[in-house]
């Protein structure tokens, strides 16, 4: 769960998450937590192919994820 809250407060407070940044931070099922944010709390997403350079300097891909739509947030409820 402290992956997901991670995951879902970046999205909150940028609109954006990429795969090279949830590898970064030890978050390897981010498809996971897309899928279940999308079909169980209602957000929406766009997702993008976009270029980026390794660390070695070579040209390589990231995986971006914007937020069109939040939904549901399962950390806001108070009881």
């Amino acid at each position: 769960m402290a992956q997901k809250k991670m995951v879902i407060d970046t999205f909150i407070k940028y609109g954006v998450v990429s795969r090279n940044w949830a590898l970064s931070n030890y978050i390897s099922r981010l498809s996971a937590i897309i899928y279940d944010l999308k079909h169980e709390n209602g957000w929406e997403f766009e997702t993008e192919k976009v270029e980026a350079i390794k660390p070695n300097g070579e040209k390589g891909w990231d995986f971006v994820y914007k937020v069109k739509k939040i939904g549901f947030n399962p950390y806001e409820i108070k009881i």
